[in-house]
């Protein structure tokens, strides 16, 4: 993104001693597991070129993304030895763009696997692969059945090296039970294995396994997108947990107009708020759906003005939001109000906000866009 001379009206603040705080809890509370840091789509609408090079720094060189593409960038923000995995199945005419950039992809298909034996033969390098067990999410790996076939045929191409097993959680958060059926199936086939999975890195957890599952779902890598970035993967569970996870984002915007409006008036696409009797002022901010703040939060939403809430009137319009400051003395065009953070002794989440529209957190920060500027906030250290 490249700096405006001009002041944002709506920017995210990353916060590194967050990140720090939650990288420490995470290699302590969790190892000898290590520890990849997950920072596909833009490293969960936190700024990739920001969080990863604060990870390395912080010691992990392990990675994981979804597409090449994201790898390929990834690939020259960090050390030589990082380690970079593909999360997701990929294309055979992919496999040039994964060998040259030194990725990590989990296989899925035997296409997939001839394709980057002759790229890398091609090339006179050896591509690393893990090989992906389908225990129960049914969008990608191979099912258990079929992986015995796989792995000597696997073996047995040119310039390829099997590096790793790993699965997926589908219902960690939601049915620890569930997860812990698919974790035996995986530790069965691992069994099946015998000596030959000693020599493999085996990975499983994502942020809820980790927390939720017992320490042999750890294997030797853990996988925390959420908690990386201090967010609750299910409601209460840091509280349950005792966990002191912190926000890494914080979400803001400017006021940009304040005015009186008189009873009767209506405010926003479909007039669908009416100021009531007496009037009253509000507050334009300069965000809206278009920076990814969802639409859905109007009407019952809020944001933090001066320590105080302030509730959103009408609909989310694509660049702005009237929020009601009729209790909040003093506001004024150029004050800032948090849509995600704390103001004062107020707090609002990014599950806060997932919880009012019936989604994930992930979706809170992922959508934010590229209007929205990343800033990251000076170091204590």
């Amino acid at each position: 993104m490249v700096p405006s001379p001009l002041p944002l009206r709506a920017w995210a603040e990353i916060d590194p001693e967050a990140l720090t705080h939650n990288l420490g809890l995470l290699s302590r509370r969790f190892g000898p597991a290590r520890v990849m840091a997950v920072v596909k789509a833009d490293a969960y609408g936190h700024g990739v070129s920001l969080i990863a090079p604060l990870c390395a720094e912080f010691g992990l060189r392990d990675f994981g993304v979804a597409t090449p593409a994201e790898g390929a960038a990834l690939r020259s923000l960090l050390p030589d030895d990082a380690v970079i995995y593909l999360l997701g199945p990929t294309f055979p005419d992919e496999a040039p763009t994964i060998v040259q950039n030194r990725l990590t992809p989990l296989l899925s298909s035997r296409e997939m696997a001839q394709a980057l034996s002759a790229a890398a033969h091609s090339l006179g390098v050896a591509s690393q692969v893990h090989l992906d067990i389908d225990t129960g999410i049914g969008r990608a790996g191979v099912l258990p059945t079929d992986a015995h076939a796989m792995l000597p045929w696997i073996d047995s191409l040119p310039s390829l090296s099997l590096m790793g097993i790993a699965t997926h959680f589908a219902c960690a958060d939601e049915d620890p039970e569930d997860a812990r059926a698919q974790h035996s199936l995986f530790t069965d086939f691992l069994k099946t294995l015998g000596s030959r999975a000693d020599s493999l890195l085996v990975h499983a957890s994502n942020s809820p396994a980790t927390m939720n599952l017992s320490p042999d779902a750890r294997h030797g890598l853990i996988r925390p997108g959420l908690l990386l970035y201090g967010i609750e993967p299910e409601p209460g569970l840091f509280a349950l947990t005792g966990s002191e996870y912190r926000p890494v984002l914080s979400l803001k915007t400017r006021v940009t107009l304040c005015r009186a409006q008189p009873g009767g008036a209506t405010i926003s696409y479909g007039r669908t708020y009416t100021v009531p009797p007496g009037g009253g002022i509000y507050a334009t901010l300069g965000i809206g759906y278009g920076d990814g703040y969802p639409r859905r939060l109007s009407p019952g939403g809020h944001v933090l003005i001066r320590g105080q809430k302030a509730p959103i009137c009408g609909r989310i319009c694509m660049d702005q939001i009237v929020v009601d400051v009729r209790r909040i003395p003093g506001v004024q065009a150029g004050d800032t109000a948090t849509l995600i953070g704390t103001d004062g002794q107020e707090v609002i989440s990014a599950g806060d906000l997932a919880a009012r529209i019936g989604t994930t957190p992930h979706e809170i920060t992922t959508c934010l866009t590229g209007r929205v500027g990343r800033l990251l906030l000076p170091k204590a250290w």
